[in-house]
């Protein structure tokens, strides 16, 4: 093989690889709003880096809003980790791992970072946007809302088991039973609940009875003794 013939076959081969990698690039659009994750009031300047690159990819305005793109140039499944900072902030990332979606591909990302020295933990949320779908900021806050009012209920349902082991516990006044993983809305305060299928207590006399940390599981149940159970082994 000449020298002209393998230079050939090498330019060749760099095309294809060229339009190769050109064929599987894809934007990726992605917009949301990082806040505070007690309060849930915008953290402006927040900055947003691709954490595979550590490229700035963007910045939260004064409301908390944000819009980024990522530039992902691999063929096949998608797979990025988006880093938000903010100083007087814990740094927060999201690992994502996407099917092989086609370019323009878009979301919508809420980031609640944890202050330094509060205890309410980071958190993040992912919406997913259809083709047509838009990700600009009255969009962002509609879905913001539903997340916010969960959110809100967490922090003090959080707030109302911090420092006890109580089962029984009040928010809103509204009665709930609690274990470390879940929660069961009560109809009242005086619902009986069954323990270990043996004894009857109301629920508002749980909290001297049984410790939070002992609960294995809990339910509803249809028991003529009980409308609700909890077990401890």
């Amino acid at each position: 093989m000449n020298r002209k013939t393998l230079s050939l076959i090498l330019s060749a081969i760099l095309i294809a690889t060229t339009f190769s990698l050109q064929a599987a690039a894809r934007i990726i659009n992605i917009a949301g709003l990082v806040v505070d994750s007690q309060t849930l009031s915008p953290v402006v300047s927040a900055e947003i880096y691709d954490d595979a690159t550590h490229k700035l990819l963007g910045s939260t305005n004064s409301d908390g809003y944000y819009k980024v793109a990522i530039h992902y140039d691999r063929p096949g499944e998608i797979f990025f980790k988006l880093r938000v900072v903010k100083t007087g902030y814990r740094s927060s990332t999201q690992n994502e791992h996407w099917g092989n979606m086609n370019d323009g591909a878009k979301s919508i990302m809420y980031f609640g970072l944890q202050q330094k020295g509060s205890k309410i933990e980071s958190f993040s949320s992912l919406n997913a946007v259809g083709p047509k779908g838009s990700i600009e900021y009255a969009d962002v806050l509609n879905g913001f809302s539903s997340l916010k009012e969960r959110r809100g209920f967490d922090n003090q349902l959080a707030h109302a088991k911090r420092g006890n082991q109580h089962i029984f516990v009040m928010v809103d006044d509204t009665p709930y039973l609690v274990n470390n993983t879940g929660w069961i809305k009560l109809t009242s305060a005086d619902d009986n609940v069954l323990i270990d299928d043996k004894k009857v207590i109301p629920a508002n006399k749980l909290n001297g009875a049984v410790k939070r940390s002992k609960i294995k599981w809990m339910s509803p149940v249809t028991d003529s003794r009980a409308g609700f159970a909890v077990h401890t082994h």
